[in-house]
């Protein structure tokens, strides 16, 4: 039901039925919109409460449902501040959790930065517990656009320039959390995945219009290289599958995108796999990829950096027999203005 209706809010799915469901879905999509303007208005006229944490606060997050590319550009600012020698931890809502501990993004986040991950539904409780026994000076909050809960000092949205705003409706007729003129809140606006296949000009327009002071960056994700599953030691290039077959398996928001990245480095996707975002996957899954390589006889499989955290429940057995199991490492590259991104980072902890 939840991929039919997210077809539905993406009119990837035309048929004759579809039409009245999505007249229907309009109609609830105003309620929708109604319900998150009067419940933002009740916060910015103080008759509900944002609570101040004794830290500094980074949102990042966004105004769509599915894949912006938040989780790299959140691992780019914890390292940024890291560097500076901030005392930092990640607070996520852990949507979509594996287990009751542990969400895809955090389970990432940890893996790469060996951070305090401050996970859970009351997260302002979770904030001042970390506060205290970390003695953090920052927390970078996951996801917190729509988290008027908590005061920030600064909101980063990021915004998909390969599909901005979807079909411009608002949930569950589109993929829109917020009208559009919510940016007229962010400091600064991240569009991601942009690259010369965009045609963002409109967009850009429209964005600058909504928000004339907010600093609006360009940003790309750039292959490194290739390790794999399991052994960090076994690191390749990304030329190893140049004019290769390869298998590609993906459970995020935004799979055309992650297959893309494959096909700009040369390699044949001879069979993909693509999940539900946050997909649980398990031993039947894996089976699957695996009989689908042997079919065609494809001897590496392509993971995101995502998805590879969730495959902890394969053993070295179930690998002996199997196809190559290959994590496809990327990094942010800011296009423009990254002195200025980062500069506008370091001043908040100048007032």
């Amino acid at each position: 039901m939840r991929k039919y209706l997210y077809l539905l809010a993406t009119d990837k799915s035309e048929g004759i039925f579809d039409v009245v469901i999505k007249k229907i879905l309009f109609v609830l999509s105003l309620i929708y919109g109604f319900v998150v303007r009067l419940i933002f208005a009740l916060y910015r006229d103080n008759i509900f409460r944002s609570r101040k944490l004794n830290c500094k606060v980074i949102s990042i997050g966004n105004i769509v449902l599915g894949g912006t590319g938040k989780t790299p550009l959140e691992e780019t600012v914890a390292i940024h501040l890291l560097e500076k020698g901030k005392k930092i931890a990640i607070s996520t809502r852990g949507y979509g959790s594996k287990n009751e501990s542990a969400s895809d993004e955090a389970l990432l986040l940890r893996e790469n930065l060996k951070i305090p991950i401050l996970e859970g539904r009351d997260r302002f409780k979770k904030a001042v517990s970390g506060i205290n026994n970390y003695k953090l000076d920052t927390i970078i909050l996951d996801d917190g656009f729509q988290h008027w809960k908590i005061k920030r000092d600064l909101d980063i949205v990021v915004v998909d320039a390969s599909n901005p705003f979807g079909n411009n409706y608002l949930i569950p007729r589109g993929i829109l959390r917020e009208e559009i003129s919510s940016l007229g809140r962010a400091d600064v606006i991240v569009l991601s995945k942009f690259d010369k296949d965009n045609d963002f000009n409109s967009y850009l327009f429209d964005i600058r219009n909504i928000n004339p002071n907010a600093l609006i960056i360009k940003m790309k994700y750039e292959s490194v290289s290739l390790e794999r599953l399991f052994s960090i030691s076994k690191i390749y290039s990304t030329d190893d599958i140049k004019g290769k077959k390869v298998c590609v398996v993906s459970g995020i928001g935004d799979p055309e995108y992650f297959e893309k990245q494959v096909r700009d480095l040369g390699a044949i996707l001879a069979v993909t796999f693509r999940l539900p975002d946050h997909h649980r996957y398990g031993l039947k899954d894996f089976r699957a990829i695996v009989s689908a390589c042997n079919e065609e006889n494809i001897d590496k499989v392509l993971l995101t950096q995502k998805d590879a955290v969730k495959f902890d429940f394969i053993s070295p057995v179930d690998l002996k027999d199997a196809p190559e199991f290959l994590i496809l490492k990327i990094k942010v590259d800011i296009l423009e203005k990254k002195d200025e991104f980062f500069d506008r980072i370091d001043n908040i902890y100048s007032i």
